[in-house]
């Protein structure tokens, strides 16, 4: 729990503590306008806020912090609250101010500033036009959602996978429309006297498939559960329908199967539901509803690549945030994850490199690897990347300027060999740090997306040569340096809809260079015939549910790279995955780290 001078005088304040005289709250709450972002002008920009927040136990902080006014359409703003502190990836919670209120007096009487204190997530306000009240609901509509999808754009600030969504009155009701459009989309809400939506709403958005012409889910909206707490001071049919079309999803087996990778238990109350009145400003209807949200989390994507889960909570042990300078003289921070059942024994280390525009909180809340390494006994490190301009290939440069995101240096061959250097001193600094934990010769390498490069720019090098094997989900090779020379077993999955083609029969992709590679250093092809050995190994895939596997053997039988293209999969990293990773893959290789010979179930590999 964070506390500071600022804090305590906030809360005085909504305690009604100050002084007589004193200034009202909406005009102690001053709101800094964000700017506009200018190509030419984001490298000073960037190295102005960089040079305000980064600290060396944060290197990859929200680069805008305090009391914000952020411009969403036509001239409408919101307002947002970032906590001290805050680093990017930070959960948003989105409101509508309640008809009547001030948001400035709102967001510090009513707690939510506070409880984003003690919480690290970054409060998201909407609010009526300048100097008007709320209009009628179908004249906000567009509003409403264009304001929560600037809270999820992270032009200035990076938010979390997925949001929460608290909606108040008549408006709040299309906060909770909005939910309804997008529920893969939402973590968790909570909605006072906002269930004021028609049965006719509920069947036709309900029944709007995810299916377009290119990717085929056979999943509608109706069928992906929210947990949401509902709360409605009079209850009517319009009410009664609500509740039933969320508790719907809730209560679905096929549902939970989907969504739910840690069982029906995260689900079963899921739907809650109160007759009774609330004063929306009051600090105990804030605290009764993150009360609720604060139970579940969402790993937002794909619709059939989508989890919802418990929140993980940091309070109960296990983590630690591990800081240090490396040799490039760049502040580095790494999250470690020991389960503290295992203490006191030696245990294989996973590394996690997490992807671009996320961070090591949201790749270690995301893939539940915790769960694996609580049932286990594995240790696990998710490195930070650092912050640096966003590249055209996602999304960046000129014609959409955004502000610095959390990336790795691969892309920028000028820049790629600071991520070795990180990549290597890592495991040194883990060495260090846990010499009686780190079983040197069980380290594994993982990662997604542009953390899967990051595993295959690794497995190029001679950093390569203390994991004992490597597996990563959902990328193509982006860089190499070929000073690696041992043989690393490599098991690399892809999605039907990923970001990049799947298919190894190709010719030329960058996903094909990554295949390609494995094959040659692992003496499992050469230069000339790479391409007959990746497309016969490709053609007698296996096809196990949603998994179609192909593998490359040694001459001992051996698998040494494999490869495997998940069915109905976006790009996301999937639980389920991590859990292929550990079970057929990670848990059968070992080393010896003097000699550089692995092992998979004792069979040893040259």
């Amino acid at each position: 729990m964070r506390k500071s001078i600022k804090r305590v005088l906030t809360g005085l304040f909504a305690a009604g503590m100050i002084l007589a005289g004193s200034a009202s709250a909406s005009a102690a709450v001053q709101f800094e306008k964000l700017p506009t972002l200018v190509y030419s002008e984001l490298d000073g920009l960037m190295k102005k806020q960089a040079a305000k927040y980064v600290r060396k136990d944060n290197v990859v902080p929200m680069l805008w912090q305090g009391f914000l006014e952020i411009p969403v359409a036509e001239g409408r703003t919101a307002k947002l609250y970032v906590p001290d502190n805050t680093p990017q990836g930070a959960m948003f919670v989105a409101m509508n101010v309640p008809a009547g209120q001030n948001v400035g007096d709102f967001m510090v009487n009513s707690g939510w500033k506070d409880k984003a204190d003690q919480e690290g997530f970054c409060l998201f306000v909407l609010e009526p036009a300048a100097g008007a009240e709320w209009g009628a609901a179908a004249d906000e509509e567009a509003y409403v959602k264009a304001a929560i999808g600037t809270a999820r754009a992270g032009k200035w600030l990076q938010p979390g996978p997925s949001i929460y969504l608290v909606g108040y009155g008549e408006i709040g009701s299309l906060v909770q429309k909005y939910a309804m459009e997008n529920p893969l989309a939402v973590a968790g809400g909570a909605f006072f006297d906002a269930s004021g939506i028609d049965a006719a709403y509920l069947q036709a958005n309900g029944a709007v498939s995810f299916d377009t012409d290119k990717k085929k889910y056979g999943v509608t909206r109706k069928e992906v559960p929210v947990p949401v707490f509902l709360a409605n001071a009079a209850d009517d049919a319009n009410t009664a329908a609500v509740a039933a079309y969320w508790a719907a999803a809730a209560n679905d087996k096929q549902a939970v199967a989907r969504f739910a990778p840690e069982g029906a238990a995260v689900l079963a109350n899921a739907v809650k539901c109160e007759a009774k009145a609330y004063d929306y400003a009051s600090p105990e209807t804030t605290a009764a509803a993150w009360a609720f949200m604060d139970q579940y989390y969402r790993y937002g994507g794909g619709v059939l690549s989508n989890a919802i889960s418990w929140k993980f909570d940091y309070s109960k042990g296990g983590v630690e945030f591990k800081s240090f300078t490396d040799s490039n003289g760049i502040d580095r921070q790494y999250l470690v994850y020991i389960p503290q059942a295992y203490a006191g024994k030696k245990l294989p280390v996973v590394v996690a490199y997490h992807g671009a525009s996320t961070s090591m909180r949201n790749f270690f809340e995301n893939t539940l690897w915790y769960n694996i390494a609580d049932r286990e006994g594995i240790m696990l490190v998710f490195p930070e990347s650092s912050l640096i301009p966003v590249p055209s290939t996602l999304g960046g440069g000129e014609k959409n300027p955004t502000a610095y995101r959390a990336l790795w240096t691969i892309e920028d061959p000028n820049l790629k060999l600071t991520d070795y250097v990180y990549g290597k001193e890592l495991l040194d600094n883990i060495g260090q740090n846990y010499p009686y934990v780190a079983d040197t010769g069980r380290m594994y390498c993982t990662g997604h997306s542009m953390g899967c490069m990051m595993t295959h720019y690794l497995g190029s090098t001679d950093v390569s040569h203390r994991y004992a094997a490597m597996g990563a989900t959902s990328g193509p090779l982006m860089a190499k340096e070929d000073t690696g020379s041992q043989v690393v077993p490599m098991l690399h999955t892809m999605a039907e809809y990923d970001m990049w083609s799947y298919d190894l029969s190709q010719d030329s992709s960058m996903v094909i260079n990554a295949a390609d590679m494995w094959l040659i250093r692992d003496g499992l092809a050469t230069a000339e015939n790479v391409a007959e050995v990746r497309k016969a190994g490709y053609a007698a895939a296996v096809k196990d549910g949603r998994w179609n596997t192909s593998v490359w053997k040694n001459a001992d039988g051996v698998t040494l790279y494999e490869y495997v293209w998940v069915t109905g999969k976006d790009h996301v990293n999937m639980p389920a995955e991590n859990e292929l990773l550990w079970n057929t893959w990670f848990k059968h290789w070992s080393m010896f780290t003097d000699t550089g010979v692995r092992n998979f179930d004792g069979i040893s590999v040259q």
